[in-house]
């Protein structure tokens, strides 16, 4: 169904809002880190930056970076909601964005990005106490290494 079909009814035209060129700018936001789990937070309600960022396992800057680029692809928007007389500021989903979160929902995105952070922290560790244990062992290390050096390894 194209617009010309709603030429002989009431109905106003569907926004083409998701062509070829968008679905590329969303699969960039998307591959990029914290954008998945970005909009998976923000499912259940407008959020301060501050929660955001306690919430998300990112970076501030990163995290800034994916509401600036969210805002741009009109994902997400800024309420402001006056508190003892102090404006705050409360980043929600658009219609757009929630349109987006309902088919990541579809898939196993969201698994899948929590799972490779904790794999990440998981091989994060390994990492650290891999090092640990060389910094304690360095004289037995240095002393393989030699035997090596001579032929004798």
């Amino acid at each position: 169904m194209d617009s010309h079909d709603y030429e002989q009814s009431d109905e106003p035209p569907m926004p083409d809002v998701f062509d070829e060129d968008t679905v590329n700018e969303l699969q960039d936001f998307l591959s990029k880190a914290g954008g998945v789990m970005l909009l998976d937070e923000l499912a259940t309600g407008a959020e301060r930056f501050v929660t955001l960022d306690q919430t998300l396992d990112m970076s501030s800057a990163t995290l800034r970076d994916r509401l600036d680029q969210a805002d741009e692809l009109d994902l997400v928007e800024v309420e402001i909601r006056t508190q003892d007389d102090e404006g705050r500021k409360y980043w929600k989903l658009t219609d757009r964005g929630e349109v987006i979160r309902e088919e990541i929902q579809k898939t196993d995105l969201v698994r899948i990005q929590k799972r490779i952070r904790e794999l990440q922290h998981e091989f994060d560790g390994e990492v650290d106490s891999l090092l640990a244990q060389m910094k304690a062992r360095t004289d037995e290390m240095n002393e393989k290494y030699g035997k090596f050096l001579i032929g004798g390894g």
